[in-house]
């Protein structure tokens, strides 16, 4: 009759905090995505050769060529 009644409120949110928790980690998950792993949009690996591969941005590549020299075709992803 006498207890504390902040011990009352706080056994009545135990379910608020499973909540705050998914959503904290749906966060935190959603920055590591944009942030990190979509970064790699931004590299692409050529294969010069038989085997020797090179990391270059994609942004340094003008244009793409064929083999006989002319441009290839662009395709839209």
């Amino acid at each position: 009759m006498g207890g504390n009644p902040g011990a009352a409120g706080a056994q009545g949110a135990g379910g608020v905090g499973d909540w705050s928790f998914m959503i904290m980690m749906v966060v935190i998950f959603g920055i590591f995505y944009f942030l990190m792993i979509r970064l790699t949009d931004a590299v692409v690996t050529l294969e010069i050769a038989d085997k020797v591969r090179i990391k270059v941005a994609r942004s340094a590549i003008a244009a793409v060529l064929q083999k006989s020299g002319s441009p290839a075709p662009t395709t839209k992803s």
